[in-house]
């Protein structure tokens, strides 16, 4: 939500105005980030190669090495790959393929308006959550994109909460939190993925998303 907010408002007060808008911004975006993780990575690769590669070396039959580097490496499909040096980088994956269809997103709102792209890109998560089963799914920007509108819609709205409004939101996270640390019944289900509860799957996914909207006040507030 708060990658929604900042690149819609960014781009819109910012990069629309530039004449390459669009690369204009895609530059931006990847001077940002690439050379910082790329350094990261190199570090993550030798550390791998040296304790885990030379270790299971017959495990690496079975990938193609070149297939691992290129996706860790482009970013882009990361989540793909059989093989991620830094794991906390598949977020990435998912955030550079926003920052390449963000831009188109600003531009369709002159056809169809961001409560509508919020609307038509819940359809598609609940399509993709019904139909394909959760060992199937890869991270990929159409499971996160409504995140993303969120955080548009935000800013597009104009909303800003109050210093109270923040604290309240805050107090509810963390009685949320505590009651399914505290509650027999729940702990378990919010410590532990893909156990079921009440007929829902991945709970603790459920509480994260709510935990999630519970920051909205802090992604624009006086």
């Amino acid at each position: 939500m708060l990658s929604g907010y900042w690149i819609f408002k960014m781009y819109e007060e910012k990069y629309s105005s530039y004449q390459n808008a669009y690369w204009t911004y895609i530059r931006s975006r990847l001077m940002r980030l690439a050379f910082v993780y790329w350094f990261v990575l190199a570090l993550a690769i030798i550390t791998f190669f040296l304790t885990n590669a030379l270790l299971h070396a017959d495990s690496w039959q079975r990938f193609s090495l070149a297939e691992i580097l290129i996706k860790n490496i482009v970013i882009l499909g990361l989540n793909t790959s059989p093989v991620i040096f830094l794991t906390p980088a598949w977020s990435l994956d998912v955030e550079v393929q926003f920052y390449l269809l963000a831009p188109m997103l600003v531009l369709l709102r002159r056809y169809i308006n961001i409560p509508a792209q919020f609307i038509l890109s819940l359809v598609v998560l609940g399509i993709i959550l019904y139909c394909v089963p959760v060992e199937n799914r890869v991270s990929h920007l159409l499971l996160y994109l409504p995140f993303f509108l969120c955080g548009a819609l935000l800013y597009y709205s104009g909303k800003v909460f109050s210093s109270r409004s923040s604290q309240l939101f805050l107090l509810a996270a963390v009685a949320l939190v505590a009651i399914n640390l505290l509650a027999p019944g729940l702990r378990t289900e919010f410590l532990k993925k893909d156990l079921p509860l009440f007929g829902l799957h991945q709970y603790q996914d459920q509480v994260n998303v709510v935990l999630a909207l519970l920051t909205i006040p802090f992604i624009s507030r006086k």
